[in-house]
């Protein structure tokens, strides 16, 4: 009876971990969509790599292991990456990197209101998931 009880319980588990990933995976299809359209192609290249070292850096967390600091090299500039780097979180340390661009290109009136409202609103969905 325990045997089953444990079976059913990583089966439930497993599940949840691929409804969760699921969802992840959309969310992120959206911002890049969305960005795709509505930004210019530099800012949008910023922001897809920045997406890409978001989930390397999710995989290396749920994994328990080395952190791919070459990988972020590639993806990010130097600075951000020594930033990155040295926060407790990667994953997030790079959603708030995230943040500050959509913020920079609305400040710059390349990015309206109701579409920053928008990918805004996907971030915190992200940040929902992996927390």
């Amino acid at each position: 009876l325990l045997l089953v009880f444990r079976t059913n319980n990583a089966y439930l588990r497993l599940a949840e971990a691929r409804e969760q990933w699921g969802k992840l995976l959309m969310l992120m299809r959206e911002v890049t969509t969305k960005v795709s359209v509505a930004l210019p192609y530099d800012a949008t290249c910023e922001i897809c790599r920045h997406l890409c070292a978001f989930t390397w850096s999710l995989r290396d967390k749920l994994r328990d292991g080395d952190q791919r600091d070459d990988i972020l090299s590639l993806l990010l500039s130097s600075e951000v990456t020594r930033w990155v780097a040295v926060q407790r979180s990667r994953p997030l340390a790079i959603l708030s990197r995230i943040r500050r661009l959509f913020h920079a290109e609305h400040a710059s009136g390349a990015l309206d209101s109701t579409l920053y409202y928008l990918l805004e609103a996907d971030l915190k969905e992200i940040d929902a998931v992996i927390e």
